[in-house]
């Protein structure tokens, strides 16, 4: 039992050298120190301002460090009887802080990963913006992170950026990671109650068996149309807001796509909006290209956030259902625009104006990408129709001026082409199969012959094992492992044509169809709540009515097995749709209770249902929020 007799707050983390001398323990903006095993506290604040502080850590009973919110780290040598700020070279907020030997790693939001060597705290590129909220340190040359919306990954294999990811099952929010030795692990979601687990140092992670994952489309914007190219943006520096455009109307949400609302309302007639992007030098910039009943396809331009907008290049055509323009990441800048007529055009000032810089003639170019660190390395994806033999997929070295066929696929289209921060050499396609090059588009080697015709494709942007190709139906494909597995994810609805995928984090992904956006989400089912409260054997099967009822969010349904028997008892809509399985085994003869959880469920009416030798009952219980 922890005690806190004389610090009255909440502990967020706790260092113990042994079971009774020398506990530190943070509250708040408080650093406590106990000496008889939790009993009594005494304060060790001396040099600490109010600030929060989230984590300690120490290399013995003497040297330690804390770090807090805005950058916070500060250290001492004698106890905690005084403490010295240091200099993290960094304001965002601190997370968590661990030894390792002489050396000392420190991680915290926005991706934000310090390491202090020789005296000197460094920053290390991680190439992401989520937050890294755990650590375990086996020893220098493997260290494990966790975070966002499930990342693991190390620095084995002398990766100084981490950029070994683990693969995992979890699609949610980790928030903490240990390792036992170099090989037993585990990590956990403050988002259910699962915990994964590996036992081969990373290479694989597992859930338990009683685990069971949901996907869930929810509707976010309905009533569109024409949503037939990629116009889904992210904001290069708020991470949790994104942009949308359906012909003339730009949507923007700053909830992680939860909701959204009319920013901008373009002032031209337009039939489709192909691509849409936000400018990393002034996120005032937007250009996208769209195209008119004339047939001309312009790339428009804002410098307002959306209250104006004119043509910066006009008189150009590109294909129907294509994705032609890009900004190119390395040097935001720069754009790219590739047509059916007039060949290449590129900007150097940020829309602002296009030169033409090659007259090659594409066919019906479908995207195009730039590789990361390398703006002279361009792929184009090259649509077949009309009347030409096959695909193709185009490579310029010397930033879009020549042009060389690199692969050529018998389908009529290549509808998506992308890359991956991760790895400047990997590239990916999405066509009749799912197809990777590890040499930025030189060859081409297709995953699986399984997903018949894609059209959407995206890279997680926090884990390059995550990804998620679709068809142009109510059908798509998400791999955790790098595209070893797939899963299938389908749309309830078969009307819905997928033009787009955004996946931002492990935890969610934003699709946009033809005529409405939806938001993709993933929630756990934990079979740990089964309890037997009697060995007494009932007369009778019997099903009782939940408590409490109506419920938020959590309730117990009793049951009574009178003999050995296979049980299942599952949860339900009122569509008849099964939400979950609370229990699906051999049972022996008893009383038993076990507790539904509807955190991730919305306000409605749910039916639970028994089946055990040839009794069935169902019972109706009620969620309110």
């Amino acid at each position: 039992t922890f005690m806190q007799q004389n610090i009255n707050s909440t502990p967020t983390d706790i260092y113990f050298k042994d079971s009774v001398n020398g506990a530190f323990a943070v509250f708040g903006a408080t650093i406590g120190k106990t000496t008889n095993g939790g009993i009594n506290w005494s304060l060790r604040n001396n040099g600490i301002q109010n600030v929060k502080l989230n984590s300690i850590t120490f290399k013995d009973g003497n040297k330690g460090y804390v770090a807090g919110n805005n950058g916070i780290i500060y250290k001492t040598l004698n106890s905690g009887v005084n403490w010295s700020l240091e200099n993290s070279n960094t304001s965002t907020n601190l997370l968590s802080i661990k030894y390792f030997g002489d050396s000392v790693l420190c991680c915290g939001e926005y991706g934000t990963l310090l390491i202090k060597k020789q005296n000197v705290w460094t920053t290390i590129y991680t190439r992401i913006k989520n937050d890294i909220r755990g650590i375990s340190v086996d020893n220098l040359g493997n260290i494990h992170l966790c975070g966002g919306g499930g990342f693991i990954r190390n620095n084995k294999k002398a990766s100084s950026e981490f950029l070994n990811f683990e693969s995992n099952p979890m699609l949610a929010n980790l928030v903490d990671i240990f390792y036992y030795d170099s090989n037993l692990g585990f990590a956990v979601s403050s988002l259910n109650n699962a915990v994964i687990k590996t036992s081969n140092g990373g290479a694989n992670w597992n859930f338990p068996k009683n685990v069971t994952i949901r996907y869930v489309w929810e509707n976010k914007l309905s009533g569109l149309q024409n949503g037939y190219g990629n116009t889904l943006a992210m904001n290069p520096i708020h991470r949790n807001t994104f942009f949308v455009a359906y012909t003339n109307k730009v949507f923007v949400s700053r909830d992680k796509g939860e909701t959204w609302n009319i920013v901008s309302t373009i002032p031209y007639t337009i039939n489709r909006t192909h691509s849409f992007f936000v400018s990393s030098i002034d996120t005032n910039i937007w250009l996208a290209s769209v195209a008119f009943s004339s047939g001309d396809c312009p790339v428009i331009r804002t410098t307002d956030y959306g209250v104006s907008w004119h043509i910066v290049l006009d008189s150009v055509v590109v294909g129907s259902y294509t994705k032609p323009l890009v900004m190119d990441q390395n040097n935001p800048a720069l754009f790219y625009y590739a047509t059916v007529d007039r060949g290449f055009f590129r900007s150097t000032n940020s829309g602002s104006t296009f030169t033409q810089i090659s007259n090659f003639k594409f066919n019906n170019p479908c995207d195009l990408t730039v590789q990361y660190n390398n703006s002279n390395n361009i792929l184009i994806a090259d649509a077949s129709y009309p009347g030409v033999d096959s695909s193709k997929i185009y490579k310029s070295t010397n930033g879009g001026i020549n042009w060389s066929i690199n692969f050529k696929v018998g389908q009529n289209e290549i509808p998506t082409i992308t890359n991956t921060i991760f790895n400047e050499n990997e590239s990916f396609a999405a066509a009749e199969k799912f197809y990777r090059s590890s040499n930025f588009g030189e060859t081409w080697n297709g995953i699986t012959n399984s997903f018949e015709t894609l059209w959407a494709l995206d890279i997680c942007r926090e884990d390059p094992s995550c990804i998620f190709p679709a068809r142009f139906d109510m059908r798509g494909f998400l791999s955790t492992d790098g595209g070893a597995n797939f899963s299938i994810i389908n749309h309830p609805s078969s009307s819905v044509f997928l033009s787009a995928i955004l996946f931002p984090e492990r935890d969610y992904a934003i699709g946009m169809f033809h005529n409405s956006l939806f938001k993709l989400k993933f929630s756990y089912d934990v079979n740990v709540g089964v309890i037997k409260t009697s060995d007494v054997i009932a007369e009778n099967f019997n099903l009782y009515q939940n408590y409490p009822n109506p419920f938020n969010p959590k309730t117990v349904i009793n049951y009574n097995i009178p003999v050995p028997c296979y049980v299942s008892l599952k949860v339900f809509d009122i569509l008849g749709q099964e939400v979950c399985t609370l229990v699906n085994q051999k049972q022996y003869s008893g009383n038993y209770n076990v507790e539904f959880d509807g955190n991730n469920l919305s306000s409605d009416i749910y039916f639970y249902k028994i089946v055990a030798n040839s009794f069935t009952e169902t019972k109706k219980m009620i969620l309110i929020r």
